[in-house]
């Protein structure tokens, strides 16, 4: 493909939003002390994210195809003129994006698809944007989004509205260098105003899709063994994208009694902010699981690993208690142990013979405070769509023998007890030596 300029393509990125009701005073303030600059006479934007039935686009990478609009519209515009964008995160928030111009997303598919990898639109993005950058021009960008509607293109070739943002805005401070006194100026008014970090317009938009087919799962599912969480933890020592494009050629037919279930054959996909901390000087850990203006708050027990059919030590129990869901406004922990993302690519196996659902899922964390990336696979026991409630010695079975299945495929997974938790413990004490 044939390069275009453009401004920063190397840069780091941070994400925050704000309640609507602070736009136009957050806008001045920025006016105040920043130029807007005009990359287009039209200031809607619309983003085609481009993907795989089978989710193949990598983590830490975005292909997509963008276009700027005179207005919103009912459903996303394909054709003529636009950008087609790939941008890379190699750790934390560290971004390289390149682009090059394209006639409408047939043209951007071709390109793409030299591959074989057979991408093509899948969600898409409409929103408001202002484009800031200091009197200089150098160094810095900070883009203002409001009024963000999202579309999934269904298996009819049908573009689906399946949300809107219209409770609070967008925030993106992107720089080539931190050390630039206009973009902590910046973030002074933000933390002044009470800004709170967030996930990316995509993976809101694979939160929202999530929720969209969630709601259309076939088969009821009871959670027998509410209250406990039984799950295997699998290291990833290879390449993290091979392991989930094995994983989807594994179960399209039945190993011993395990398959794809029918009722929910997608392949999920999703984002979160995890927030650790303690609260009213208790030793108890909680977890904040963060998705744009709402977050679930969630408390663990004491991990205990357990005996599994195989000895592979990676089989785990603890309690789990899931909250009520709060607004992130409301959520003022006292003492934060740390902040990670957590980007995660998840399928559905079932046991043909007793109806047992698990979790398959394969993670991506960055630690939001340095440069560290983890990647891990979860076996988790999430409920049964027949009737009769699940001993937990057949839930460890059943969990020992899907990593037994994993393991011998010679995938490049290791057995663990790491949590995410005691992994960005680690990650603060090695900083602070």
């Amino acid at each position: 493909m044939d390069g275009l300029s453009m401004d920063l393509p190397e840069r780091s990125e941070q994400r925050f939003i704000l309640p609507i009701g602070s736009y136009e005073p957050f806008v001045e303030s920025v006016e105040s002390f920043m130029e807007k600059k005009i990359f287009s006479d039209a200031d809607i934007v619309q983003t085609i994210y481009m993907n795989t039935d089978e989710h193949l686009s990598p983590f830490g990478t975005s292909l997509k195809v963008r276009k700027y609009l005179p207005k919103q519209t009912d459903i996303p515009i394909v054709e003529g003129e636009q950008l087609l964008e790939i941008k890379r995160t190699d750790s934390g928030n560290k971004a390289s994006k390149s682009r090059t111009k394209v006639d409408g997303i047939d043209d951007a598919e071709k390109l793409l698809n030299s591959t074989k990898c057979d991408y093509g639109p899948y969600l898409a993005v409409q929103y408001q944007r202002k484009h800031y950058v200091p009197t200089d021009g150098q160094g810095l960008r900070v883009t203002i989004d409001k009024d963000v509607n999202y579309f999934f293109l269904n298996s009819y070739g049908e573009w689906i509205k399946i949300g809107n943002e219209d409770d609070f805005f967008r925030i993106e401070v992107k720089r080539n260098k931190q050390d630039n006194e206009i973009a902590q100026m910046v973030e002074d008014i933000l933390m002044t105003e009470g800004a709170v970090s967030t996930i990316s317009k995509k993976y809101m938009s694979y939160n929202l899709l999530r929720r969209h087919r969630t709601g259309s799962i076939t088969k009821p599912l009871y959670k027998d063994l509410s209250g406990i969480e039984i799950e295997a933890k699998l290291d990833v020592t290879g390449d993290v994208n091979d392991v989930f494009s094995e994983i989807r050629q594994m179960f399209k037919t039945k190993i011993l009694d395990f398959y794809i279930s029918r009722g929910s054959p997608h392949i999920m996909e999703s984002g979160s902010i995890n927030t650790y901390y303690h609260e009213n000087g208790s030793d108890m850990v909680l977890k904040a699981v963060m998705k744009c203006d709402g977050a679930r708050v969630v408390e663990k027990g004491y991990l205990e690993v357990v005996r599994d059919l195989y000895d592979f030590g990676c089989v785990t129990k603890r309690t789990e208690t899931k909250k009520d869901f709060i607004n992130v406004w409301d959520f003022h922990p006292d003492e934060v142990i740390g902040k990670l993302f957590r980007g995660r690519k998840t399928r559905y196996l079932e046991n043909s013979e007793t109806g047992r659902i698990y979790q398959l899922s394969l993670d991506h964390c960055c630690d939001l405070n340095g440069d560290e990336v983890m990647h891990q696979l979860e076996v988790e026991y999430v409920g049964t769509v027949k009737s009769g409630e699940s001993s937990e010695s057949d839930v460890i079975a059943d969990i020992s023998n899907i990593v037994q299945i994993l393991i011998q495929k010679n995938l490049p997974i290791v057995p663990s007890t790491r949590t995410k938790e005691s992994w960005l413990r680690r990650n603060i004490r090695y900083r602070e030596r």
